[in-house]
């Protein structure tokens, strides 16, 4: 409606898709777990370098000469090479698959030193540095498969490294703690992954809410800025439609006495014709400034109903008189059908007939010389009083019959007619019948014609109007 924009509608969409983005299910992949497994390679070799640079110190005051020059040399190495790891984490952007190679190349340095640490020392307490590489490898990797791949190269390593050791180890305790070690591995990677997996999709979520969001939010701008720039072009036209009307009346009401000749003659046929053509057109565009002005007002709100107790009859029969000149001059025959007795209703006499007007004046545009037009009121069982406007003209389709309630729309065989107008007369007799707590529907038929039906209430109970009570006494008598 005109009179009623209601800023809701510029949200509840938008708040709905977003409400809809709770229920939307986002898949974790394994390239999404391996993309983290990825963004993590420079904090997980930034951990591990240090852990070396450490061990590389406590060899130094550890272990005995020469041995423990040769560990610090080692896990100095160690630390380096993590380190190179690490700087180009930092300067370069890895691919997936990269990453994952270079996080895989810190396993195998890790164990690696472990190997040699072992062969050195030949400890047998010294065998649990596998378990703590295998449990820690689990902390880095992300994937199932280059965990297991690990594992084998672990246990192969760990056998091997078997025969360093003197005396003999226990095989059975050493291959039950290793296997623990990757046991806990593989419980940690599970509960990673799946603890990764909600995160991901939790992310996916948020991001996708942030752009729907955003859309909502920019829908929302140009709603607001559509909404000020109406109210904008309505203070125009309300404005520049007061500023016309002034000198539009001026001129109706000169050229309305030089053709009636108050003071005199003209004195020439054609000046006469000339101030016949100056009235009319005049007429036309105060009709067409009055229609916009009304458009301003309903959209602003602003439009005031100011029910009195009125005739019925004598609401049709004015607006009736206002078109039977120009029917006539169409030869339209112009029809009548009262009610048996006249019925007063509680309403705006001035918007009832500027309503009835409108559709009478419609009815005799778009109807073709020699046809007819009917007004005929009747009161339904339901305490509403419907007024139907029938003409013999050109009809519409039902798009047609849609797009007429729309401000501005015109009727395409009348669309470059010498008296066309703005295209608002059904759209502000809707607005107005509604206001008048009413309805306006169209019916038509192309080449058959159109039938408008204007409803109103008959009882209105509003005490503050003066005579109400009266009124319904009366009909309730």
């Amino acid at each position: 409606m005109l009179h009623d924009v209601d800023t809701r509608s510029l949200f509840e969409p938008q708040v709905v898709e977003l409400e809809r983005a709770d229920d939307d299910e986002f898949s974790t992949s394994s390239a999404d777990i391996a993309e983290q497994s990825a963004n993590n390679l420079k904090y997980v070799s930034f951990i591990i370098m240090v852990i070396y640079a450490v061990l590389a110190i406590v060899h130094i005051y550890s272990l005995p000469a020469p041995m423990n020059s040769t560990m610090f040399s080692v896990a100095a190495l160690t630390a380096l090479a993590i380190f190179c790891i690490y700087t180009s984490s930092q300067l370069l952007t890895f691919t997936v698959p990269v990453a994952n190679v270079f996080i895989y190349l810190i396993g195998l340095l890790a164990l690696s030193n472990t190997m040699i640490h072992i062969m050195l020392l030949g400890e047998e307490k010294n065998l649990v540095n596998f378990v703590l590489v295998a449990a820690g490898v689990s902390l880095v990797f992300l994937s199932w498969r280059a965990l297991l791949s690990f594992y084998f190269l672990t246990i192969a390593s760990f056998s091997w490294t078997l025969q360093f050791i003197e005396p003999s180890p226990d095989y059975a305790h050493q291959y039950f703690i290793l296997g623990a070690g990757c046991a806990l591995g593989i419980l940690s990677i599970a509960v990673r992954r799946n603890s990764m997996t909600h995160l991901i999709s939790a992310r996916k979520l948020a991001q996708s809410k942030s752009k729907r969001l955003e859309g909502a939010l920019d829908k929302a701008r140009r709603g607001i800025k559509a909404q000020q720039d109406n109210h904008s072009k309505s203070n125009f036209l309300a404005h520049m439609s007061h500023e016309l009307r002034t000198p539009l009346t001026a001129i109706i009401g000169f050229s309305d006495i030089i053709r009636r000749k108050m003071f005199g003659s003209i004195g020439n046929d054609r000046y006469a014709d000339y101030i016949d053509d100056i009235y009319d057109s005049s007429e036309h565009l105060l009709s067409l400034v009055n229609d916009l002005l009304d458009l301003s007002k309903l959209e602003a709100n602003m439009v005031d109903i100011n029910r009195t107790i009125t005739s019925l009859d004598a609401t049709l029969e004015r607006s009736l008189s206002m078109v039977r000149e120009r029917a006539q001059r169409k030869n339209i025959s112009l029809q009548y059908n009262k009610l048996p007795d006249d019925l007063e209703i509680c309403s705006d006499p001035l918007r009832m007939k500027q309503v009835v007007l409108n559709l009478l004046s419609n009815a005799v545009k778009f109807t073709p010389n020699g046809g007819s037009v009917t007004l005929e009121p009747f009161v339904d069982t339901q305490g509403m009083v419907r007024i139907e406007v029938r003409d013999t003209g050109v009809g519409m389709t039902a798009d047609e019959i849609e797009n007429a309630m729309e401000p501005f729309w015109q009727a395409k065989a009348y669309r470059s007619s010498p008296d066309e107008g703005t295209g608002l007369g059904l759209a502000l007799s809707k607005e107005l019948a509604v206001l008048l707590g009413g309805d306006l529907k169209i019916e038509s038929t192309p080449g058959v014609g159109t039938t408008a039906h204007f409803s109103l209430p008959v009882d209105f109970t509003d005490p503050t109007v003066e005579g109400a009570d009266e009124y319904l006494i009366s009909n309730q008598l």
